[in-house]
């Protein structure tokens, strides 16, 4: 479009930081208001206005001149650090009981990258534990006993096996058999 090439109109980061700044808000500007801001300053705006705002104001949010704060509001990212510049100040020597608190990002903080195993403290190392339950403490003066073997009642420990004699047994006496020597199939037999 010839919008982009019009002399008289800043490009859209301008226009958006400069509605910001224009607004004045403490909580930060919506994208409504940064919108509306340009429409009553700028005239002969495109038909696309609305969605080149908030593609302009998302690109300007990752790359750092914008913060998003709670409730999808923009603030400038200078005025963020001004902020926590001020506040981090001594006032009357009462640092920090009047600061306001630092605002944290949204959602979940990342895991910090680095190696899972550097000890917890300075100068500290941890040994490596070996998996299982560790032992019992013994007494070091009690004589050594072996653990006895409990005794057996006469049978084996599970499920029992299958003898291949009680198997041939079966099926010669007929177990398995249909009437006529024929063997029916598995499941419920067809009607007929």
């Amino acid at each position: 479009m010839a919008f982009q090439d019009h002399p008289s109109f800043p490009d859209y980061p301008q226009m958006i930081m400069g509605a910001i700044e224009g607004l004045n808000e403490k909580e930060g500007s919506s994208k409504e208001a940064i919108t509306n801001y340009i429409e009553s300053n700028y005239v002969d705006l495109p038909p696309t206005h609305a969605t080149h705002v908030g593609h302009t104001l998302e690109k300007l949010r990752q790359t750092g001149q914008l913060m998003m704060l709670k409730d999808d509001t923009y603030i400038l990212n200078d005025e963020q650090q001004e902020e926590e510049e001020l506040a981090d100040e001594p006032t009357n020597g009462l640092s920090g009981l009047t600061s306001s608190p630092i605002k944290r990002g949204r959602g979940r903080p990342p895991k910090p990258k680095g190696n899972n195993n550097t000890p917890s403290g300075p100068g500290q190392i941890q040994p490596v534990r070996p998996r299982g339950r560790p032992p019992k403490e013994r007494d070091p003066l009690a004589p050594v006993t072996r653990p006895s073997k409990p005794p057996s009642s006469g049978r084996p420990r599970g499920r029992p096996k299958k003898n291949p004699s009680e198997v041939s047994v079966s099926s010669v006496t007929g177990g398995g058999a249909g009437i006529g020597g024929v063997k029916r199939g598995r499941g419920r037999p067809r009607k007929s």
